[in-house]
């Protein structure tokens, strides 16, 4: 008999279809792998989650480790559901899509076409959502996919800044500080 909690993950370069139509992920390597792709694999897993899981890794989390709004909008109903079953007394209650459904509904927010197609994208299909390890991994991988963009914001802004004024030069260094916490919550040390 197959233990259910084992992880999903796939050998080292070898791919998932999540999608029905084409969403590949790459566990092993989140570098290669879409923003959307993590995002929804996050969210995806988070549904059908117990509600105090799913608040210990919103805990981990913020805004700005989404790419997409739409996906951080779902997300963000995921979590409000979580917590209303916590309040409920129901916190080993699992988080089900009918809940974040009704959630975007009543807050007007699938009237938004993007917002409709993420939920039916991580709430529908011939999917198994990931194993738990798999979920904390797609957080970590987002924290990274974070701070290789913030990487890039910063680098362009050195190199333009490269022969500016020292005020210009001051200023961009100033931003390189705030990529140390966004490393370190990537799980990157930096020294």
């Amino acid at each position: 008999m197959a233990n259910t909690m084992q992880s999903t993950r796939p050998v080292q370069g070898q791919v998932q279809d999540d999608n029905a139509g084409g969403g590949v992920i790459a566990f092993d390597d989140t570098s290669s792998t879409t923003p959307e792709l993590l995002e929804q694999g996050l969210i995806r897993g988070l549904i059908g989650a117990p509600a105090t899981r799913v608040i210990a890794l919103a805990n981990t989390l913020v805004p700005r480790d989404f790419h997409a709004p739409h996906n951080h909008t779902v997300f963000a109903a995921v979590v409000a559901c979580a917590h209303a079953l916590v309040e409920a007394g129901c916190s080993d209650a699992p988080v089900a899509a009918e809940r974040v459904q009704q959630h975007l509904q009543q807050a007007g927010a699938l009237q938004q076409d993007t917002v409709a197609r993420a939920l039916i994208a991580v709430s529908t299909g011939a999917y198994l959502p990931p194993a738990w390890p798999d979920v904390e991994h797609l957080a970590l991988g987002m924290k990274q996919a974070r701070l290789r963009r913030a990487l890039v914001v910063v680098g362009e802004d050195c190199l333009a800044t490269a022969t500016a004024s020292t005020e210009e030069i001051a200023r961009c260094l100033s931003r390189l500080g705030g990529l140390v916490d966004v490393a370190r919550r990537a799980g990157v040390e930096v020294a």
